[in-house]
């Protein structure tokens, strides 16, 4: 079974005239809209603008994690806390907790 996969990065962010903030691709498709209609448009945009940082980011940062797991594997200190860590975000990232 083929799994979705989500639109291409990067993401950005941009305005309306009804106070939301758009989530769009590169070719323009808009991919979310970012509503805040009791803390105002500024909460609407700080929500979109967090929200497109941390998908623009995400691919590099797991392959960071994932690097700095191999280094530790390596160096055979599987019982640290820095490997549990770095192992249950792992799996938080890819969706698996």
């Amino acid at each position: 079974m083929t799994q979705t996969q989500h639109t291409h990065k990067d993401w950005y962010v941009s305005g309306n005239e009804f106070q939301s903030m758009i989530i769009s691709e590169q070719t323009g498709d808009t991919i979310a809209v970012c509503y805040s209609p009791q803390k105002g448009a500024e909460t609407a945009q700080a929500n979109a603008e967090f929200i497109v940082r941390a998908c623009n980011s995400y691919d590099d940062m797991l392959n960071a994690c994932e690097a700095a797991v191999r280094f530790i594997l390596a160096q055979g200190k599987t019982d640290t806390s820095t490997y549990i860590f770095l192992s249950e975000i792992i799996q938080k990232a890819r969706g698996e907790v």
